[in-house]
Formats: structure tokens, C-alpha cells, sequence
């Protein structure tokens, strides 16, 4: 646990020696700070984790760094966040919305589905902890249907809805186009399978020559 007068030192020290820094794709979120002295970036090594190491920069000067990276980092701000100052606050800040705003992770703190419809009662299920877009998903939206659907909003546990009776693009799992994996047991349709094999033909291609 970390003690309140360690948490005073490292917002004093961050604030006039750290760096918060997001990278060109907003991928990458890193406070650092860089010290010939090893001693201080160890004590923020104790405080907070991370990673340090040296190196000789490009005056041949032996120098130390220490990082913390991605949600380590947008922790490390959150609980320096009130003792900086307005400056560090702006950039501590900026950091945590665009750590929010990446795609794939932290779904828990969007608003809408990667194709933008909007997160709401109606148009949105919780399966496994997680939400789906009843728009993107027409199985989905073909079980919340039907009479045995729980209602919008609520978590599903059941197996009819881990295992619903239509692809993600509205095929039904049925008849031959239902096929079972004889290993796993998943089933697949193969509607969808035949698209992804099929490709697209040149007009201008001619047949080949089959030899016999």
C-alpha cells in the first residue's frame, strides 16, 4: 500500500522531471523520467512499477530512465492526478481520453459500437460481461425476439443465447447449411463459408489449358 508522503514525493518529483507522453497513433501511453542519479527512479520504481534501465545518450553520458506504459501508466496519473499542477493536470488528462478512445480495448467506457450505433437499453445485450450491438448482430437481434429472450440490458447466461439459432449475418443454422465441427462441436454456416472461399474472377482472364 502506498504511503501518502511516497505519493507527495513522486507528484513533487513527476512534476518537474516527468514526462507524459501519448504516441502518433495514440497506441502508446508512457510516463517516464530520465535521471543521471539511479537513486530517485528506483524509489519510483518501488512506488509504482515499471521499468528501468540505462543508457548512454548522445553525449556518451551514462543516463538512467524510468517508464510505465499503457493502463500502468493511466493509473500512476490517476493517483498523482490532484497534486499536480495545471499544466500536468492538462496532460494527464489528455492521456486518459485517449486511452478511453482506443479501439478494441476499454469497451466498458464507449458510448457506441465500432460502427457507431449507440450503446443503449433497446439496442444492446450483455453476454459474458461484455455488450453487443443487436444492429451488428441480426442473431442477436433474432433472439431477443423470440418469447423466451430475457430483456435488453440484462446479463445472458443461457446456453439457447451462447448458441443462437442464426449467424452473426441472419443465415439459419439449419438443414445443410449447418456444419458441425467434429472435434469441437462448433457449428459454422456455410453460406458464410462459401463467401470467404469465393473470390473474384478477372473478366479479361482466360481458362487455362488443361493438359491430358
Amino acid at each position: 500500500m502506498l504511503e501518502i508522503n511516497e505519493v507527495y514525493w513522486a507528484a513533487g518529483f513527476l512534476e518537474g522531471e516527468g514526462g507524459f507522453v501519448a504516441g502518433q497513433d495514440n497506441s502508446a501511453f508512457t510516463i517516464s523520467a530520465v535521471q543521471l542519479q539511479r537513486e530517485p527512479l528506483e524509489r519510483l520504481l518501488r512506488l509504482f512499477g515499471g521499468h528501468l534501465k540505462a543508457y548512454v545518450n548522445k553525449r556518451g553520458t551514462l543516463v538512467h530512465r524510468w517508464t510505465v506504459n499503457g493502463s500502468h501508466a493511466v493509473s500512476v496519473g490517476f493517483v498523482i492526478f490532484s497534486l499536480m499542477s495545471v499544466r500536468r493536470k492538462a496532460q494527464i488528462a489528455r492521456l486518459v481520453e485517449l486511452w478511453k478512445a482506443r479501439p478494441g480495448r476499454n469497451n466498458r467506457w464507449k458510448a457506441s459500437c465500432p460502427k457507431g450505433h449507440v450503446y443503449g437499453t433497446v439496442t444492446t445485450f450483455r453476454r459474458l460481461g461484455k455488450r453487443h450491438c443487436i444492429v451488428c448482430y441480426p442473431s442477436y437481434a433474432k433472439y431477443a425476439e423470440s418469447e423466451n429472450s430475457p430483456k435488453p440490458g440484462t446479463v445472458v447466461k443461457s446456453r439457447a443465447y451462447k448458441h443462437p439459432t442464426h449467424c452473426r449475418n441472419g443465415h439459419a443454422y439449419e438443414g445443410e447449411n449447418l456444419m458441425i465441427n467434429s472435434h469441437t462441436g462448433s457449428r459454422y454456416c456455410r453460406m458464410c463459408a462459401n463467401a470467404r472461399r469465393r473470390k473474384p474472377i478477372c473478366q479479361e482472364a482466360q481458362p487455362k489449358e488443361v493438359l491430358h
